[in-house]
């Protein structure tokens, strides 16, 4: 079962939850500890960590995944990057300059709960009020809405605009960072009004001493006209502060949350007509909308807008190209499994006729493979190269590219020589060799198909060495038969439905085919037939 930590970060304290694969909440409640934001760096980047640790721990079960840990982290803060940028707030401002992300991540590798953690569990950062809008938008009040407008009123006024599960900016009538709350209104900006401390402010003029949004809240439930008049004068203050951007971007419902939304039953008496037509509705828990939210981004990352008016690149191409960007910046690493074709119909809105042929051209370029029992999986983006004078075995080339090999042993038999094969291994036509039928694989991707014929007039090999051993040249050795290349014949070719099957790669994907003959003691030991796959693999030559 996979699981994604939801994680809403405070000024005073840290809210958690965790939510499995089936958008279930594993929790009934949530979970709070002590924030500890005026800590030096280490001290909260620790405890931020040990709270990740104690959750994972909380789970149940020795097959627990963990797909994604996520945050709402408050701003100042630098998303796309992971820094945080907060400073002069009297919270979290030893961490200015951090990337916040790096750090947790070193502290959880140390960890014990490390086997938990692998290169493919997401990390992800936001706004809070963007994770609540995204939150409502796919399990709250947006659900069945296209474009939503969501705005939270607490200690400020954060506001998000959705087209499509989309966050829309700068268009619209929606500001270049789709956020209002420094947008100018009366003498000040709408933070100072649209927020806790705004409606505090209201009740200058009805009171002697200033009284709290609960406070009036509580008085307005006994029917105090006065407290009711402040909200009415609040609701007013919404309607003009938001009419300029519900009358530009024309969302199909409004949608309020925070905690002064829960007194909408009487700061709705502020609304005129016209705004009560905007379909507005009220969030039942921004807290849990937001942990959602955390859940969607970990899941689906953010939403893409596409270009579908006339004359703009068709959908598939640019389906493509989103994806691309999110394989080229290291949202989706390598080996990482993608989305399944549904989840990215959900992501970018499209059919599923348009994520296949996206997902074949990404596959034609050589950006993702498909693997049994995986699905489709990205693939590293700079080739493996091979220097063509380099006698080293493929296991050794590929670790010194940093890479991980493997082996996948398909056939292991004795067959009658004749015609290339006795040819090249110098023997009789009818002699019997060893054929033996490997596909080799790079950090887990078939790259490669080996189909070696050794020469058993000179050396015997048993099943079992083939299959313990990583390298057929270091066996080889081993037993006293130093390797040296002679003869290598390359050419192109397009792949057949055997090697297309075998390297789980397209018909008709372009390959590099090699035949090598290696010596050993100045006698033909081995021929090999070699099937690379050609966007993956590259030989390189070196002139001296």
């Amino acid at each position: 079962m996979k699981y994604y930590l939801t994680i809403d970060v405070g000024g005073t304290e840290i809210k958690v939850n965790v939510i499995d694969e089936n958008d279930c909440f594993y929790f009934e409640d949530v979970h709070s500890f002590p924030a500890q934001s005026d800590g030096n760096k280490d001290e909260i980047i620790n405890n931020i960590s040990e709270i990740i640790i104690n959750m994972i721990q909380k789970i149940s079960g020795s097959d627990k995944k963990i797909a994604g840990i996520g945050f709402a982290f408050p701003g100042p803060f630098d998303y796309q990057n992971n820094i945080c940028l907060i400073q002069g707030l009297s919270k979290y401002e030893n961490l200015y300059g951090v990337n916040v992300k790096e750090a947790i991540e070193t502290v959880l590798q140390e960890s014990s709960v490390k086997a938990y953690l692998h290169p493919a569990t997401k990390m992800a950062f936001e706004n809070d009020g963007v994770l609540f809008a995204l939150g409502e938008a796919a399990f709250g009040q947006g659900v069945g809405h296209d474009k939503i407008a969501c705005f939270a009123f607490g200690t400020g006024c954060g506001s998000t605009f959705l087209e499509k599960h989309a966050v829309v900016a700068g268009r619209n009538g929606v500001p270049v960072r789709g956020m209002i709350y420094d947008a100018p209104f009366k003498d000040s900006i709408i933070d100072d009004y649209l927020s806790a401390r705004g409606l505090k402010q209201q009740t200058a003029q009805f009171y002697d001493v200033l009284l709290t949004g609960k406070e009036l809240y509580e008085l307005s439930m006994t029917g105090d006209k006065t407290a009711q008049k402040v909200f009415e004068n609040f609701g007013r203050d919404i309607e003009s502060a938001l009419w300029p951007f519900l009358e530009g971007f024309s969302p199909n419902v409004v949608i309020f949350g925070g905690q002064i939304s829960k007194s909408y039953e009487f700061f709705k008496a502020g609304f005129s007509e016209k705004f009560e037509q905007k379909c507005i509705r009220i969030s039942e828990n921004t807290s849990k909308s937001t942990m959602y939210g955390i859940y969607t981004l970990l899941k689906n990352g953010s939403k893409p807008v596409l270009d579908h008016t006339k004359g703009a690149k068709p959908l598939y191409d640019q389906v493509k190209n989103v994806i691309k960007m999110k394989i080229t910046e290291g949202t989706y690493p390598v080996n990482a499994q993608l989305p399944t074709e549904k989840e990215l119909e959900n992501i970018f809105n499209v059919s599923r006729i348009t994520i296949r042929k996206a997902m074949e051209e990404l596959l034609n370029e050589g950006y993702i493979a498909r693997q049994r029992g995986s699905g489709t999986v990205v693939l590293r983006q700079s080739k493996i190269e091979e220097d063509i004078n380099s006698d080293r075995s493929f296991t050794d080339e590929l670790r010194a590219n940093g890479i991980v090999p493997g082996t996948q042993y398909l056939k292991l038999r004795t067959v009658i020589a004749g015609g290339t094969i006795a040819e090249s291994l110098g023997i009789e036509n009818g002699t019997k060799v060893l054929e033996l039928t490997r596909v080799r694989t790079a950090d887990g991707v078939p790259i490669v198909i080996f189909q070696t014929y050794i020469n058993l007039g000179i050396v015997t090999v048993n099943e079992t060495e083939l299959k313990t051993t990583e390298s057929l040249y270091a066996l080889l050795e081993n037993k006293g038969y130093p390797v040296t290349l002679s003869k290598e014949v390359f050419e192109v070719a397009l792949s057949n439905e055997w090697n297309s099957q075998l390297l789980e790669i397209p018909l008709g994907t372009p390959l590099l085919k090699r035949a090598s003959i290696v010596h050993a003691h100045a006698k033909p030991l081995l021929y090999t037939e070699s099937t690379y796959n050609g966007h993956i693999y590259r030989y390189t030559v070196t002139h001296r």
